[in-house]
């Protein structure tokens, strides 16, 4: 997916280079951008999944002044996260619940137009929220932990990029660097030559699909690619071996190389 145009900071950030993709409930409430021209996003809290992505650059975004949590634990141990723009239903008060509970509870913004930063009450040492199970009775509860989203800095030099890519993800990133006509960033995972092979040296292929691995010595690799503005498509093979102590793509090929279907029968030459 894309970020349609959205990539704002993030605003559960308490760190720069964290921002927001996409809009509306499909939004994607942070994400890290990766040394490979590809971003990490987390939508939820709690959930150990990922969704990698292409997206423009987002690490020059800033953190929020104040920025709120991406979830919470309550006192009794329950815990609540953002759902953004899938809030529950307004209440007859018409105060909307920003942060849904594991028990069924919602964490309520302090009057009907206050914005999802309102739902707590950080006054005191010890933050409170009312909490209410749909119309019922609002309850103070009080807040024992609070999720931010952070960084932690990486030089480029130890990077994964830089050194520590596998077979695999060093096509992929040479692919998605090709497929986003950017030189620069095809140098760091291919040498000259493997530039060379593309489109009369240029940036001009459409990546289609990521490198299904064959194997063999040198390791190669095939995907589909095609041309910018036409309907030709074709399977590529890149061949990639260690330049320097690290993988690199040392030969790239995307024309008439491997004509064959399926893809599983392809020979690389």
């Amino acid at each position: 997916m894309g970020c349609g145009g959205y990539t704002d900071p993030s605003g559960f950030a308490i760190a720069d280079g964290i921002f927001h993709c996409g809009s509306n409930a499909q939004g994607l409430n942070a994400c890290w951008p990766l040394s490979d021209g590809t971003s990490a996003c987390l939508h939820s809290a709690f959930n150990r999944e990922l969704a990698l992505i292409d997206t423009p650059d987002g690490s020059a975004v800033k953190a929020p002044a104040s920025a709120s949590p991406f979830a919470v634990q309550l006192s009794d141990g329950v815990r609540c996260e953002v759902v953004s723009h899938a809030h529950h239903p307004p209440r007859p008060d018409q105060r909307l619940s920003w942060y849904s509970c594991a028990d069924g509870r919602g964490l309520f913004a302090r009057s009907s137009a206050d914005p999802l930063p309102s739902s707590f009450d950080r006054s005191a040492a010890a933050w409170t929220a009312d909490a209410a199970t749909g119309n019922g009775a609002m309850k103070k509860v009080s807040i024992r932990k609070a999720w931010f989203a952070t960084a932690t800095k990486v030089s480029a030099a130890s990077s994964p990029a830089a050194s520590g890519l596998d077979q695999v993800g060093t096509a992929n990133a040479f692919l998605r660097a090709i497929g986003a006509k950017n030189e620069t960033k095809a140098a760091q995972y291919g040498t000259p030559a493997a530039i060379r092979g593309t489109d009369s040296g240029g940036i001009e292929n459409v990546v289609y699909d990521t490198c299904t691995p064959k194997g063999g010595t040198p390791w190669t690799c095939v995907a589909e690619v095609g041309e910018n503005h036409t309907d030709n498509v074709w399977y590529a093979t890149l061949t990639v071996t260690k330049q320097s102590g690290r993988w690199m793509v040392t030969g790239y090929r995307p024309w008439d190389t491997c004509e064959t279907t399926p893809i599983e029968s392809c020979v690389p030459s």
